[in-house]
């Protein structure tokens, strides 16, 4: 997926400001060691599934990793 819109929460907490992350695409927030994870959550979601609280980790600009909770779904 490829980030859409940013908002000022998004960006205290990722460090990013929206001119640097729109566009881009969403790995650039995932680490290295979870990327199969993220890209099976998008399978499911994409097969119509809704994910809720699912506990991962996410990685900030400065290169630091932080625990997120995320829920995904389609928007139709």
């Amino acid at each position: 997926g490829i980030i859409t819109s940013w908002n000022a929460g998004a960006e205290h907490m990722y460090g990013y400001n929206a001119t640097e992350i729109v566009g881009k695409p969403v790995f650039q927030l995932i680490p290295a060691e979870k990327a199969d994870e993220f890209a099976e959550l998008l399978k499911r979601v994409c097969n119509g599934e809704q994910i809720n609280d699912f506990a991962t980790l996410k990685v900030r600009k400065d290169g630091l990793t932080m625990d997120v909770a995320l829920t995904m779904a389609i928007i139709p």
